[in-house]
């Protein structure tokens, strides 16, 4: 919980962009929850930080371009 209200702060303060979800998600919740549950709360740090640098690594290979590749229909059920 603290985690969701320190990212809404911070997206809050600098801005963000249409459409971008800055926030904990139902997905991410679903996924953390089970991990939660079977390992325990300690790996809950070491998933996140992972989470984190798969998504900095995408974005400095420019994987955000294969986005384009998942249908329109698909992006709208998900967001």
């Amino acid at each position: 919980m603290y985690a969701a209200f320190i990212v809404g702060l911070i997206t809050s303060i600098f801005g963000g962009r249409p459409g971008m979800i800055s926030g904990a998600t139902g997905a991410m919740a679903v996924v953390m929850v089970s991990l939660v549950a079977s390992h325990g709360v300690q790996y809950l740090f070491a998933a996140i930080m992972l989470a984190g640098i798969l998504q900095i690594a995408a974005g400095l290979f420019k994987l955000g371009k294969f986005i384009r590749i998942v249908p329109h229909p698909v992006m709208i059920g998900f967001v």
